[in-house]
């Protein structure tokens, strides 16, 4: 048995993207996990730097966190259920 080393613990090399005015958080979403909703796990990866979702600035990087983080897979519909009802819970946050 040996030791596990800090690259064991995470080999995932980190992922971003940039918004522009044609590439928004569901298009990188589409592309990356299959499914346009599971851009909340996208946004809440980055919300320290980001306000509302639809008003996101060209040039902005984000982060695109690994699928396995929140548990995004888009062959199991509570998965996509469980975006869908998050995509609520991050609007309803500038409903005031």
């Amino acid at each position: 048995v040996r030791s596990r080393g800090l690259g064991d613990v995470y080999k995932r090399q980190v992922i971003t993207d940039t918004i522009t005015v044609t590439r928004f958080l569901t298009t990188m979403s589409r592309k990356y996990y299959g499914d346009h909703r599971f851009w909340v796990y996208i946004y809440e990866e980055n919300a320290p730097k980001l306000r509302h979702p639809d008003k996101i600035r060209p040039g902005t990087v984000v982060v695109i966190p690994p699928a396995e983080k929140y548990g995004i897979d888009v062959n199991d519909p509570e998965s996509v259920k469980k975006a869908s009802s998050k995509i609520g819970e991050i609007y309803s946050r500038f409903d005031k």
